[in-house]
């Protein structure tokens, strides 16, 4: 393939759709049957194409994370005025949720992938701690001392148990959701004030 050739098959906007369409066909007939030519096929792209821009499913996937920070970041600072730091992660993530619901399907298939596979688990922990970092600094929330060593770990795991009760949310408003993610930050931010309570009980 050519540059010139390279540059077309990598635009924006065919990116966005082969990655849509991946998200789509995870739902529609589960992760595990998704293959590079299928996303080509449904999507109107030469395999040739879609092998120079992704060369993996995991890319692609690496791509609508990537994709889900910068809708949440690019180009605005968050409103950090009269909130605690657990309220703006709050905000943030429920943010995030409401921009992935379109493709809860395919994430819901690609989620009881993970769990029956615990490398492709794992391998989606460390992908998904990178937006979490990304969500922390966003927001201001990064807490110093000892802290800060589990926080972003701390948080992808919380993510993650929230989207496990999201995928099984069937309401207009999302209430199940949200309930259980405020629970669990509050959980998370009073543990992490014990720790750094103990430590300088400690000092």
């Amino acid at each position: 393939m050519s540059e010139k050739q390279r540059n077309k098959a990598e635009s924006p906007n065919r990116k966005i759709i082969l990655i849509d369409t991946t998200l789509s066909l995870a739902g529609e007939l589960g992760w595990p049957s998704v293959t590079l030519q299928l996303i080509g096929k449904t999507a109107n792209v030469p395999l040739s194409e879609v092998s120079a821009i992704f060369s993996s499913k995991w890319d692609i996937l690496e791509a609508f994370r990537e994709r889900t920070d910068l809708l949440l970041t690019a180009g605005k600072s968050a409103n950090l005025s009269g909130q605690s730091a657990k309220d703006r992660l709050f905000d943030i993530l429920m943010a995030r949720i409401e921009i992935i619901e379109p493709w809860k399907a395919g994430i819901g298939s690609i989620a009881r992938h993970a769990v029956a596979q615990p490398i492709t688990g794992i391998r989606l922990f460390t992908s998904l701690n990178k937006s979490m970092e990304c969500m922390i600094e966003h927001v201001n929330a990064k807490i110093q001392g000892p802290g800060k060593l589990i926080q972003s770990r701390g948080l992808t795991l919380i993510y993650l148990l929230v989207l496990r009760r999201w995928i099984g949310d069937h309401s207009s408003d999302l209430g199940p959701t949200m309930a259980e993610l405020n629970e669990r930050l509050i959980s998370a931010d009073q543990l992490i004030s014990r720790i750094c309570g103990w430590r300088k009980y400690q000092a």
